[in-house]
């Protein structure tokens, strides 16, 4: 049985590629069980989700596609295409990838988080962020945070930043300080309004959420793939 899921992998395992330049701009929603519905085979995916908006539609599933393919670990790529692709039971993954059940349902977990994850802050507009950053936080503060947002590794920041700045070095917890101190400011504006900002509470929201989920915006796994199941 397993030797046979080997040869269909070897066979059929193709995920579609998108181009990166058709990225999706805003935030959507996505469950469990959406996820289940977008994840089946290429000739069924549209007919699948006949809505008012087609296109609207093509985008989401064309965005989830590329995150999957391109911003996921190899190992938790295999198991969702697995589970959601192939309709492949934890238990049969577990013997392909050479893994437990419980770490087959560890890193789906972790595989649907970081989807979910991706999907929210790729709906962010950079530009739009920083001209927003600039009326509040200073200027090192805004360089940080957006730094921040694109690379998430204060250490990788704090040797690019101490470059830009013609320092020799600066220690990462200086940068992580900037960080900090540029959303207390955030804070205080939000404290202090008498209206509602979608924007402030928008950026607020991406700096919480890359603070709470460090680890899972860029960790990759250290569990190696077998070369045999790689697409």
């Amino acid at each position: 049985m397993i030797d046979s899921d080997y040869s269909k992998l070897n066979k059929n395992f193709v995920l579609k590629d998108v181009d990166p330049r058709n990225i999706f701009r805003r935030e959507i929603p996505i469950d469990n069980k959406l996820l289940e519905s977008f994840f089946s085979n290429d000739d069924s995916l549209y007919a699948d989700f006949e809505t008012d908006d087609s296109f609207d539609t093509a985008k989401k599933i064309d965005e989830l596609y590329y995150i999957i393919e391109k911003m996921l670990p190899e190992i938790e790529k295999q198991i969702i295409v697995l589970l959601f692709f192939y309709h492949k039971k934890q238990e049969v993954i577990g013997k392909i990838l050479k893994i437990s059940q419980e770490m087959v349902c560890y890193y789906k977990k972790r595989a649907i988080a970081r989807i979910k994850l991706h999907f929210f802050l790729r709906s962010v507009n950079i530009d739009e962020m920083e001209q927003f950053l600039e009326q509040y936080v200073t200027k090192k503060q805004k360089i940080a945070m957006i730094e921040y947002f694109k690379e998430h590794d204060l250490r990788k920041i704090a040797k690019k930043i101490a470059l830009e700045e013609g320092r020799k070095s600066i220690h990462y917890e200086a940068i992580g300080s900037r960080i900090k101190l540029g959303m207390k400011k955030l804070e205080k504006v939000k404290e202090d309004a008498t209206e509602i900002d979608k924007s402030l509470d928008l950026y607020l929201k991406v700096f919480r959420i890359l603070n709470k989920h460090n680890s899972l915006y860029n960790t990759q796994s250290k569990k190696k793939v077998n070369l045999e199941i790689r697409g």
